[in-house]
C-alpha cells in the first residue's frame, strides 16, 4: 500500500464532503435531550448514548441512513407507527425533531426491554431496534466509550460501561479475493452474477460513504429489497467486509456503465460530516484500492478512483 492510494481515497471523499452541510435540530442540546429521553422512558443514559453514538456521533442528520432509519435512533420505517404510538408524539415529528425522535426511540426501547436491571439486559431490545449486529456495535461503544465536541460545539461523553462482552461470535469466513477482509454474502438479488474481466474490464473504484453505520449497511445489502449492494464495505475501525465478488456486478453507482466497470467501495459515515472518517478507515480502503489497481491494471489516478459524486447520470 503507498501513500499515493491513501492519498486518492481521500480526494474522492472530498465532493461528497463539501457539497453537503450539517444541519441542526433548532441547536437544541443534544446531551439534555438524550438525558430527558433516558430519564422520560426508565431507560438508562448510558444505553440512549451508545444507541445515539453509532447512529449519528450525537448529530441531528436530516436524511435518512442507509437501511431508512430516521434520526439519532434510527428509528425504521416499519416501527414508526409503534414508536410514535408509545412515545404520544406525531409520526411526522420523529423524522424531523431531536427530542421527538430520543423520546420514541427510548419508548421503544423501554416497550421491548424485559426483566433485568444491568446494562446487559438492554440488549435485546438494542436488537429490536437496530437489528443484532448494530446492537453489537452499541454494546462495544459501552464499553469503550466515546467522546466527542459537536459541531454546535457541544462536548459530550459516554463513560466506559462494566458490560460483560457476552459470547464471541463464531469467526467469519475470509474474502477469496481479498484475503484481510470478511465474506458476508449480499442477497443476490443486489447484484448481477457475472465474470469479470472477461464480461468487462475492471477499470474503476468508485468510492462511497454509507450513509448510516458499519452494521447497518452490511444488513441493508442482505435484505432482498434493498436493491443495492457495494463490493466492500468499511468500518471507522478499519475493519472490511467484502459482500459482493469482484467478478460480479455491484449495484452501486447508480449507472449501470459504471457498475459494470467498477468496484465499489462502502465507508461507514456521513458525507456531510468530518467526524466518521478515521486514519485506520483510509488505511484500509486504500489497502483494498491498491490491491485492485494492482491486480487488475487500473490506473492510480483520480481519474479512475472516483467518489459517488464524480459518477454521471447516476439514478
Amino acid at each position: 500500500m503507498s501513500r499515493r492510494s491513501i492519498f486518492l481515497v481521500l480526494l474522492a471523499f472530498l465532493p461528497a464532503l463539501l457539497s453537503v452541510q450539517g444541519t441542526s435540530a433548532a441547536n437544541l442540546s443534544f446531551g439534555v435531550a438524550m438525558q430527558s429521553a433516558a430519564a422520560a422512558r426508565q431507560v438508562p443514559l448510558p444505553i440512549v448514548e451508545a444507541v445515539a453514538w453509532v447512529n449519528s456521533r450525537w448529530e441531528w442528520i436530516p436524511q435518512p441512513s442507509v437501511d431508512g432509519g430516521v434520526g439519532p435512533m434510527n428509528i425504521h420505517p416499519y416501527d414508526l407507527e409503534l414508536a410514535a404510538s408509545l412515545s404520544g408524539h406525531d409520526p411526522a415529528l420523529l423524522r424531523t425533531d431531536l427530542s421527538a425522535n430520543l423520546d420514541a426511540g427510548a419508548a421503544f426501547l423501554a416497550h421491548y426491554h424485559g426483566s433485568g436491571t444491568d446494562l446487559a439486559s438492554w440488549r435485546p431490545a438494542v436488537a429490536m431496534l437496530l437489528g443484532d449486529g448494530a446492537a453489537t456495535e452499541v454494546f462495544d461503544a459501552l464499553r469503550s466509550g466515546a467522546s466527542r465536541v459537536t459541531n454546535e460545539g457541544e462536548a459530550i461523553s459516554l463513560t466506559p460501561q462494566s458490560v460483560p462482552a457476552g459470547k464471541a461470535p463464531a469467526a467469519l469466513p475470509r474474502s477469496g479475493d481479498y484475503p484481510p477482509a470478511n465474506w458476508v454474502a449480499a442477497s443476490p438479488a443486489n447484484y448481477s452474477s457475472a465474470n469479470r474481466p472477461h464480461d468487462w474490464p475492471i477499470d474503476l473504484i468508485v468510492i462511497h460513504d454509507t450513509e448510516g453505520s458499519y452494521a447497518s449497511a452490511i444488513a441493508e445489502f442482505q435484505n432482498p429489497a434493498a436493491q443495492s449492494s457495494a463490493h466492500f464495505v468499511v468500518s471507522t475501525g478499519g475493519a472490511i467486509t467484502q459482500m459482493v465478488r469482484e467478478q460480479d456486478v455491484a449495484w452501486h453507482a447508480g449507472n449501470w456503465d459504471y457498475n459494470t466497470r467498477s468496484v465499489g467501495i462502502e465507508h461507514e459515515g456521513y458525507a456531510w460530516s468530518c467526524c466518521w472518517y478515521t486514519t485506520a478507515q483510509y488505511n484500509s480502503s486504500a489497502g483494498i484500492s491498491a490491491s485492485i489497481c494492482s491486480r487488475f491494471g487500473v490506473p492510480m489516478d483520480r481519474s479512475h478512483v472516483i467518489g459517488h459524486s464524480d459518477v454521471p447520470d447516476p439514478n
